[in-house]
């Protein structure tokens, strides 16, 4: 996987809808802002929706915050990946072909 800058996502219409997200900010203790960077697994959304953050589902993007031990206010989502996986691995899908032709 190869994270792609936030800048150079594609209109929303045309990305998947559940993506890897990047998210970089900081933590302040001990009198020192202290960077922190953490990813996780967000849903897109419309910018204005009710449960919108920083183009995602809030929800998911406060998990990564929490996650990631960062002050709210510091968050931004600087990377992206589309989280799409392979519908089974090649061995699985042949087992199930197999069965499948088995059963015939």
């Amino acid at each position: 996987m190869e994270w792609i800058a936030i800048a150079e996502r594609p209109d929303l219409d045309k990305q998947p809808a559940r993506q890897f997200v990047l998210v970089e900010g900081s933590r302040f203790h001990s009198g020192v802002f202290w960077n922190r960077r953490h990813w996780g697994v967000a849903y897109i959304r419309m910018e204005g929706a009710d449960d919108e953050l920083l183009q995602y589902r809030k929800s998911d993007i406060e998990q990564i915050i929490v996650d990631g031990d960062m002050d709210p206010w510091t968050a931004k989502v600087t990377h992206w990946a589309p989280a799409i996986c392979a519908e089974y691995p090649a061995q699985a899908r042949q087992s199930i072909v197999t069965a499948h032709d088995e059963a015939r």
